[in-house]
């Protein structure tokens, strides 16, 4: 086994050998100074800074997407209307008056055809025939003189009795136009028509025939 040789440290020419091996600070002249094991506190306090603000950023873009979305939207809106309504703009002449848009075969007001408006058709008179007087087949004749003045008969029959002296007409509805035309087509005195509301007979007027039958138009 080789034996190890302890350096004399007292001695001056062993000092500045080993002086002139290590360096001037005592460690060997070939190693590199080290760094700090662990980077400045500063360092660290900025990247947490700037990981908590993006996660910031992140969060509030996530939460208001649906803002920022409708915004883009209106952006992009309004940048096609506003490159539309360039292209759309009427030529001008050489003077800067502008010209008439050209007829792109569009149809105008004027070309267009009148559509003819559908016309509300009156509902027809209706009424119901009562014979009062007991004259056979008196109530089927006033019937039928009734429908050719397009007077809407929907019943006839008997009244109650046969004791009716004046021909009256019955107002079942309020409606003293509508009677007034009744009267007229019989040829009846407006003192002969009556108001006598009846909102379950669903027709318009009731006609009593009476014995002065005879004094009606058809009879004439």
């Amino acid at each position: 086994m080789a034996k190890r040789t302890r350096r004399d440290l007292s001695n001056p020419r062993i000092k500045k050998i080993i002086k002139a091996q290590t360096g001037n600070d005592g460690n060997p002249a070939h190693q590199f100074p080290t760094r700090d094991a662990a980077p400045p506190r500063w360092r660290l306090f900025l990247s947490f800074a700037l990981v908590l603000i993006l996660m910031a950023s992140g969060a509030f873009v996530y939460l208001n997407w649906a803002d920022f979305r409708e915004f883009l939207n209106l952006s992009g809106s309004a940048s096609r209307n506003s490159s539309t309504g360039q292209t759309r703009s009427h030529p001008s002449d050489s003077d800067g008056a502008a010209r008439p848009a050209e007829n792109d075969g569009a149809i105008t007001s004027q070309d267009s055809a009148t559509v003819p408006v559908p016309r509300t058709v009156a509902r027809r008179i209706q009424v119901e025939v009562l014979n009062g007087c007991g004259v056979d087949g008196l109530a089927e004749q006033i019937t039928n003189y009734l429908r050719e003045k397009n007077i809407d008969v929907v019943s006839r029959g008997n009244y109650t009795h046969f004791d009716v002296p004046l021909t009256t007409v019955l107002d079942r509805v309020d409606n003293r136009e509508r009677s007034l035309q009744i009267i007229n087509v019989l040829g009846l005195p407006e003192k002969q028509l009556q108001l006598q509301k009846d909102s379950n007979l669903q027709l318009d007027a009731t006609i009593v025939l009476g014995a002065d039958y005879k004094k009606l138009i058809p009879f004439k």
